[in-house]
């Protein structure tokens, strides 16, 4: 980019910007434009991408639900088809004639051909919905015997004809067309018992229609297309509409191909859903354009948009209203300061900045240095002692009357939820002392389950044993309470199923044990090594660090207070839950020793 036209863009964008950085009450608009809408902006951007995100979802899962259940109903058909087949070549005295290599004396062969009608009439009336025609060929005298529209029709010089030059298969075929034929061949093979020579076969002209409630099931959206297509991706059926001049099915047969294990896949014009049938010789297809989510959507989109631009449209005008608003002050204490500057003082200070701040800073800084300096800072020690009232135990006595108000009222629940909350602030704002009783600590982390209890329901199983005795085991206040909350805020969010604490405290020669248990979600390897190698670091540099995680903050507290044999060890496993126990030594009210003086020291 040439410098001249550089330098013009940079000339015309100061000059669009300065009018902006000479006035708070401008930046203020802009600001107040820019909180407002963007925010706005991006819900709804995310509400619509939410809105076609689930539609999407829901149209694929209900389709796969169907195409399945669609395709086992196909199949069910199509199976009992074949059992009508597989009954024919069942029959003996049928299986005799096809087996039999000399053609019968007239008299015999008039009665065998009755006998071959009447079966076939006694398997084709009964099921004049599922199929136009049955028929009986012979490959030996290139014969068919076949009933159709309740005649039986005896037909020679059948071997070039579909389905007989087809014969071969062991399990049931299929012959089909062109997708605007409304019936398929489905056959069998007769073959000889002795050496499976192929003597024949029976042939079903079944009808699509047969199927209807199975496409009907399918059509559930108006420009969705069913479709049967054959092994080699053809279409061979199409119950409803017309495919597009440009559809590949090419593509969506190869597509279908590349998973063959899954019900569906998205095209780049198509949702696609589909199921072998047939014994995996045809594919039951349905086909959902991509833009029908995209129309789905498109009232949403519409109603966002609308509504979007009217809020956007009051957000900018109550922002030019409260900036005007927030602005006039601003500018009154201008007027209102320089007025007293001028019976006051004339020194300047000087002020970088040149905005209606700025000048507030002038104004300011010679005020401040004469006759108003006592009198702000009088105001600040006021406002300093006015702080120091406020009482923490103001917060424990309010929680009491809730706490009352609760039992008066007959809410039990609200009450016991208060009662642990107040104990429990009431815990950290009293236990100042350097050592707690283990009885008062276990109380503490009681409290804070029945807190968490009363957040989650019925997910959180807690239990805490301790051997009788060790109520009053002196340890440091909030040394369990914190290794607990750990285990909501790391292992438990993204722990399916319930979620269970076990604290056990016990004493093993003079050594005092708690071990914390959870079944959450565990930590890593890689993460367990950092920090053991945290937990090894020196007392002093861990305490000094001010985010120090819980784990390390109570290692290093137990090591300062106990001694170098104290402290604690960290398991894990993932998926399996974490394990933490306390070792140090026992210490009750009455046999606390020299410990004092350790803590003593810790402190300081």
């Amino acid at each position: 980019m040439p410098n001249r036209l550089r330098l013009k863009l940079l000339e015309r964008s100061r000059k669009v910007i300065q009018p902006f950085t000479n006035s708070i009450r401008r930046k203020l608009i802009v600001l107040m434009i820019l909180i407002t809408c963007l925010p706005l902006i991006a819900v709804i951007i995310f509400a619509i991408t939410d809105a076609r995100n689930k539609l999407e979802a829901e149209i694929i899962q209900s389709n796969t639900s169907k195409i399945e259940t669609s395709a086992l109903f196909m199949d069910d058909q199509l199976e009992f088809l074949d059992n009508i087949l597989f009954s024919v070549m069942a029959d003996k005295d049928i299986t005799h004639y096809m087996e039999t290599s000399s053609e019968e004396a007239a008299a015999s062969l008039f009665m065998i051909q009755n006998y071959i009608f009447s079966t076939l009439s006694t398997l084709y009336l009964p099921n004049l919905n599922s199929f136009d025609e049955i028929t009986l060929y012979k490959k030996e005298t290139d014969k068919s015997y076949a009933l159709r529209n309740g005649v039986g029709h005896v037909l020679l010089r059948q071997s070039e004809h579909r389905p007989w030059n087809r014969l071969g298969n062991i399990k049931p075929a299929y012959v089909v067309g062109s997708p605007e034929e409304e019936n398929f061949h489905m056959y069998r093979t007769f073959y000889r018992f002795i050496d499976h020579e192929i003597r024949g076969g029976v042939d079903l002209f079944v009808k699509w229609s047969a199927f209807g409630q199975v496409f009907q099931s399918l059509k559930t959206e108006d420009k969705s297309l069913i479709l049967v297509m054959d092994e080699q991706g053809r279409v061979v059926y199409r119950p409803y509409g017309s495919m597009e001049p440009r559809m590949d099915i090419s593509v969506i047969f190869t597509g279908m191909k590349s998973y063959p294990d899954d019900l569906f896949f998205k095209s780049n014009s198509h949702y696609v859903f589909y199921e072998k049938v047939a014994r995996g010789n045809m594919y039951l297809v349905k086909l959902i354009p991509t833009s029908l989510v995209a129309e789905s959507s498109r009232g949403t989109l519409s109603f966002s948009i609308a509504v979007g631009f009217i809020v956007i449209l009051a957000s900018v005008v109550a922002s030019v209203n409260i900036a005007n608003r927030a602005s006039a002050p601003i500018l009154k204490l201008i007027r209102a300061i320089s007025l007293t500057e001028e019976t006051n003082s004339d020194r300047f200070i000087e002020s970088n900045r040149t905005d209606e701040i700025g000048l507030l800073e002038q104004k300011y800084g010679k005020i401040i240095q004469s006759r108003y300096l006592l009198h702000i800072e009088k105001r600040t020690a006021q406002l300093k002692a006015l702080q120091a009232q406020i009482n923490p135990h103001f917060l424990h006595n309010a929680l009491q009357s809730i706490g009352a108000m609760a039992i008066v009222r007959n809410m039990p629940e609200i009450y016991r939820i208060i009662q642990a909350l107040s104990q429990s602030f009431r815990y950290t704002m009293t236990k100042g002392q350097d050592l707690v009783t283990l009885r008062e600590e276990l109380e503490h982390v009681e409290n804070y389950l029945r807190i968490q209890e009363f957040r989650f329901k019925d997910r959180i199983n807690f239990k805490i044993e301790m051997t009788p005795g060790l109520d009053r085991a002196l340890l440091p206040p909030l040394t369990l309470q914190p290794l607990v909350e750990n285990a909501f805020e790391h292992a438990f969010p993204h722990k399916r199923g319930s979620w269970e604490i076990q604290i056990e405290a016990y004493l093993d020669d003079e050594r005092l044990k708690i071990i914390i248990n959870d079944n959450g979600t565990g930590i890593s390897e890689l993460r367990l090594d950092e920090i053991r190698q945290k937990l090894a670091q020196e007392a002093g540099k861990v305490i000094d660090i001010q985010e120090s995680m819980a784990l390390t903050n109570i290692h290093a507290r137990l090591k300062a207070i106990f001694g170098d044999n104290s402290g604690l060890e960290i398991e894990s496993k993932l998926a399996q839950g974490t394990r933490i126990t306390l070792d140090f030594p026992y210490y009750s009210p009455d046999k606390r020793g020299d410990r004092i003086e350790a803590v003593s020291d810790y402190r300081g």
